[in-house]
């Protein structure tokens, strides 16, 4: 499977794109990957735009029917302003995601998958 991420901010900006190829060939490497930025955040460091990228890819799950989504993590946002370095929430608020497999290529959309920082009323 290959996973192709473009963030987009600003739309003035250029956007971010990363491909991970997540297949038995490349799939050692791609799991320590992953595996090295859950350590960074268990330790309580904060992650980069293409750190945070490859958290979405990794939550790209083929269900047993052969259809692709995102886990549900993703979905409500589980990374917040302070996991990520500065710049990433707006640098995310639109990913873009293709995912090829054998059989399909399927097109995801997220909208500000990194919550935002909110203040709170005085």
């Amino acid at each position: 499977m290959h996973v192709r991420i473009v963030a987009q901010g600003d739309p003035d900006a250029a956007p971010v794109s990363y491909t991970f190829e997540r297949d038995s060939d490349h799939d050692g490497v791609f799991s320590a990957s992953v595996e090295n930025v859950n350590h960074i955040l268990k330790r309580g460091g904060r992650i980069n735009i293409y750190q945070t990228l490859l958290l979405l890819a990794s939550q790209i799950a083929i269900l047993p029917d052969g259809k692709v989504s995102m886990t549900h993590t993703t979905a409500s946002g589980s990374l917040s302003h302070d996991k990520v370095m500065i710049g990433v929430p707006e640098m995310t608020q639109n990913v873009r995601i293709t995912v090829w497999t054998e059989n399909q290529t399927v097109h995801l959309t997220l909208h500000s998958p990194v919550r935002s920082h909110t203040k709170k009323p005085v």
